[in-house]
């Protein structure tokens, strides 16, 4: 049997106490480093300096993640197939500007680019995919699915102020995706 850290093929100077604390902000990111301490075996001066080693290697991020459902906001997943992979990122960097975009990955195979957008309803995803997607002559085909994230409950998201000022009227007067 292999260890979660060969399994997970992290960073060798990252050992299983440091992956512990990790899974146990990731559980509940409020903990006290004292509380952090006492789960993990040590004082909380030394869960702090371990923190900080973590956090500025890039390793971990600590963030309020959101409800979508509470929000009452949907989701609409993109796949899109893109000529090359130049194209390719340059798509992938006008999708991460856009206040809607959640998640942007490169894939493989028929569809090469996935995106997760924020959609209030069927006419917001009409709106954004007749506006700014089917316009990209970089994109050669796109298939589009609509409906809600049920896991993760919470997830991180762009800055709740610049979703709030996103609406369908918005995005007809966007300029973001004709660069």
């Amino acid at each position: 049997m292999t260890d979660s850290k060969s399994m997970l093929n992290v960073d060798k100077n990252i050992d299983e106490v440091d992956l512990k604390i990790l899974s146990e902000l990731q559980k509940d990111g409020r903990l006290s480093l004292s509380e952090l301490g006492r789960r993990v075996g040590l004082k909380h001066s030394s869960v702090r300096e371990r923190l900080f080693k973590l956090l500025n290697k890039g390793m971990a991020k600590i963030q309020a993640n959101i409800n979508l459902k509470q929000l009452k906001v949907n989701v609409a997943c993109l796949a899109l197939e893109v000529a090359n992979y130049d194209r390719v990122n340059k798509i992938i960097k006008v999708l991460e500007s856009c206040p809607r975009t959640i998640l942007v990955a490169s894939t493989s195979g028929e569809y090469n680019v996935i995106a997760l957008v924020l959609i209030e309803d069927m006419e917001a995803l009409r709106i954004f995919i007749e506006k700014h997607i089917r316009p990209l002559s970089e994109v050669k085909k796109i298939s589009i699915s609509f409906g809600e994230v049920v896991y993760p409950e919470y997830f991180p998201l762009k800055p709740l102020i610049k979703f709030k000022e996103v609406n369908k009227s918005l995005c007809l007067s966007c300029n973001l995706f004709s660069r």
